[in-house]
């Protein structure tokens, strides 16, 4: 009796030290620290500028200048692409934005693959209406192009009053194909397409007569002859310019 006992209480001791515990579903330490240590997408807070696009005289010319995609890098710095338009070059450009207090200063390049290709660097002024001033330096001479050029959204940007948006309209629309037509202003410049910021060097003056080939918004294409020098120019003016005397 005394070992059926002793036996008995055997196994019951045996049973429940075999008994397995349920696993912690606590975190480990590791676990948790392994959580934290991941790392998360900086901010990107010039997300802004996407989109963005400045205008201004470049030169002897005016410039388009758009942002198209900024994402963060970190430490402040944004790389961006976009492109810029003058006359009729229209290249990309890429490279850095970077935060210093309320300003962002920019330096983007060119490729590099066209024989008037350089780099843009200066700063944009969020608290001035996004005002963008800085220089281009071209790859292949020394020439250096100083801007100021106004955001597409700026208030600096004059909108046009509604009485001259109709007056345009009413002009333009007086200007036929065949038309021949008089510059009335001291000077009207060539545009490579029927719009102002494709202004390029030749011009004429006040008294040159022109044909009008076609029309297109407040724009007539022409062809000039000069009979001095025997050369033509062909090109796009603005109908501001010119009256129509038959």
């Amino acid at each position: 009796m005394k070992y059926l006992m002793f036996f008995s209480l055997l196994a019951l001791i045996t049973a429940c030290n075999s008994t397995t515990k349920p696993e912690d579903t606590k975190p480990s330490k590791d676990s948790s620290e392994a959580a934290t240590s991941i790392s998360t997408p900086a901010e990107n807070e010039l997300a802004y500028l996407i989109g963005q696009q400045w205008v201004g005289d470049f030169g002897e010319h005016s410039i388009v200048l758009k942002i198209q995609q900024v994402e963060a890098a970190g430490n402040g710095v944004y790389s961006a692409t976009g492109f810029n338009k003058v006359a009729n070059n229209n290249r990309p450009i890429a490279g850095t934005l970077k935060l210093e207090g309320e300003k962002v200063k920019f330096d983007l390049k060119e490729p590099g693959d066209h024989k008037f290709d350089g780099s843009f660097s200066g700063t944009i002024y969020p608290s001035d209406d996004l005002a963008m001033r800085g220089s281009w330096k071209a790859y292949k001479s020394e020439r250096t192009v100083g801007f100021s050029l106004e955001n597409n959204n700026s208030s600096n940007v004059p909108e046009k009053k509604k009485e001259e948006i109709v007056e345009e309209a009413r002009k333009s629309s007086e200007f036929y194909p065949s038309a021949q037509c008089v510059v009335v202003s001291k000077r009207t410049y060539f545009h490579s397409t029927p719009e102002e910021y494709n202004r390029g060097k030749a011009y004429l003056i006040e008294g040159d007569r022109v044909y009008v080939e076609k029309v297109q918004r407040n724009f007539v294409y022409v062809q000039f002859y000069n009979e001095y020098s025997g050369k033509s120019t062909n090109g796009w003016l603005d109908t501001k310019d010119l009256e129509i005397i038959r």
